[in-house]
């Protein structure tokens, strides 16, 4: 997939490239709960995750269909949040631990109900 900069010299505008874009992004997971975790803000993004600090939290704003293929880089594992009241595998407000040098792919498949595909 191209990147938002890769779609902008095209002659795309910035908005809509920023939109399909994929954007790499490294996170470095913040907290132990939603409220402290670190932002997820690209559809690709890397997860290092350090001590006691182990939480990155999907965005509320993330439309139906779109994946997150997510890379946990750290020799400790990090939790992903759903942003709160919505489902994961369909238990409201849970969470997902990624392994350490493990992927994931994680999809709302329709509003407010993400699903998971752990890879191998």
């Amino acid at each position: 997939m191209p990147t938002a900069t890769d779609l902008c010299g095209l002659g795309m505008s910035p908005f809509l490239a920023s939109v399909i874009g994929n954007d790499p992004q490294t996170v470095t997971c913040a907290g132990t709960t939603l409220g402290t975790a670190a932002a997820i803000r690209s559809h690709i993004p890397e997860l290092v995750a350090a001590g006691g600090a182990t939480g990155a939290a999907l965005p509320s704003t993330a439309k139906v269909g779109t994946p997150y293929y997510i890379y946990c880089s750290s020799s400790t594992s990090a939790v992903i949040y759903v942003p709160s009241g919505q489902f994961l595998n369909t238990v409201q407000n849970d969470t997902f631990t990624l392994a350490q040098k493990k992927a994931v792919i994680m999809i709302q498949y329709k509003l407010n109900n993400w699903s998971t595909n752990l890879t191998a």
